[in-house]
This record gives structure tokens, C-alpha cells and sequence, in this order.
């Protein structure tokens, strides 16, 4: 078992031109291991002490400061910037950000690319680019799905500061009130989860489990 500080010497190999390694221990979890020369020269001249790779990025953390981009904000304002790959955006690239914008047309808040120095990459929503309500190619009408009709409700219908059936207690859910599922705000109501329960039958069929 070598010991801390021995020099171990490639030997044995006619073509081998390894620089020699150094036995050290991390200062901070004790671990040993075999160092690179050219690395632990490094640390001398920098007069830093020798740490293995996850004692290393431990304090690196601690000595970096905390990028603003990093933080997501609960409930963003218009002109918040935060890193992209944050908020759900498929990228590569670690650093790439994203601004919470406001469509000009519908007024639709979204987190976008930035493009410049600090600007939304569109001023307009993909909703309006691609056509707006019986305008969009996608438009399916009365034949929506039980999702994209509760989107629908959802952007259209207000949502009360508490539920439309106890008001006591915030909504959470949108329930329809025919059962139909159909295009009509009317038939829609923000419910909070016991009021949604209660009313579809699901609190009766808890109790009967009990």
C-alpha cells in the first residue's frame, strides 16, 4: 500500500511516455488517489490544496456566487428571466434564457426565448401566429377532446378568487355542470377539490371504502 507523497514512476513499457503520478489524500473526505504530475504542480504553484472531484464541485458551489437566472419565480411578472432549461424548454445549451413575455394581441403570458439583450424572440403568442379561435388550423370545434375542451374553459372562463358552490375556500377545479362537455362558459364552474368530489359522487363512494 503506497503511502501519501510516494512518486509512483511509469516502468516496464518501451514506448510509454507517462509523466510520473503523486499519492495524495483529499483534504476534505480523506480519499487516496493517484494524481497527475502536471496537476499536482499546478495546485503548488497556485498554493491550493488537493481535492477529489465531488470535494472539488462542493466548493466550488459555495464559492460561486448564485446566478439570479437560476431562481424560477413562483408567480413571474412581465420581464423575468430565468435559465430556459428551467421552465421546461428542450435546449442544449445550459446558459440559453427565457423571459416571461406578454402576447400584444390576446395579452397570453408565456416564458419565451430571449433574443438580443433582454427581449422576447415574438412579441405574439403561438396561439395568434397560428390563428386565433375558429381562426387556428387545429380548431376542432364541438368535437374537442375532454382535455382540450377543459384548456378552452380554462383561458376563456374567469377563475373567482373562491369556489362558485361553498365559497370558502380557493377553486382548484374546473367541473361541467351537464355533464356534456360542451363549448359554453355557462356550463362551467371553478370548484374546490371537496366541492368536485362531492357533486360527481366521489365523496359517496370514499365512504363506502371506509
Amino acid at each position: 500500500m503506497p503511502n501519501i507523497g510516494d512518486i509512483h514512476k511509469c516502468l516496464g513499457h518501451d514506448c510509454c511516455i507517462q509523466k510520473p503520478e503523486i499519492y495524495l489524500a483529499c483534504v476534505d473526505c480523506k480519499k487516496e488517489k493517484w494524481v497527475g504530475w502536471d496537476n499536482y504542480r499546478k495546485l503548488q504553484k497556485l498554493g491550493k490544496e488537493y481535492r477529489c472531484y465531488d470535494c472539488a464541485m462542493k466548493f466550488l458551489s459555495k464559492q460561486r456566487p448564485i446566478s439570479p437566472y437560476s431562481i424560477v419565480p413562483i408567480n413571474p411578472k412581465v420581464g423575468d428571466i430565468c435559465f430556459a432549461n428551467l421552465v421546461g424548454k428542450n435546449t442544449s445549451n445550459h446558459y440559453e434564457k427565457c423571459i416571461w413575455a406578454k402576447c400584444e394581441r390576446c395579452g397570453y403570458e408565456r416564458w419565451i426565448y430571449i433574443k438580443g439583450i433582454n427581449k422576447p424572440s415574438s412579441n405574439i403568442c403561438k396561439y395568434c401566429v397560428n390563428g386565433y379561435g375558429k381562426l387556428n388550423t387545429y380548431w376542432k370545434g364541438d368535437d374537442v377532446g375532454y382535455c382540450g375542451i377543459h384548456r378552452w374553459v380554462e383561458r376563456y372562463k374567469l377563475k373567482p378568487k373562491y369556489c362558485e358552490c361553498c365559497g370558502k375556500v380557493p377553486p382548484y377545479d374546473l367541473a361541467n355542470i351537464s355533464g356534456e362537455y360542451k363549448r359554453d362558459l355557462d356550463d362551467w364552474e371553478w370548484l374546490c377539490r371537496r366541492c368536485h368530489m362531492t357533486k360527481d359522487g366521489r365523496m359517496n363512494n370514499l365512504k363506502q371504502y371506509q
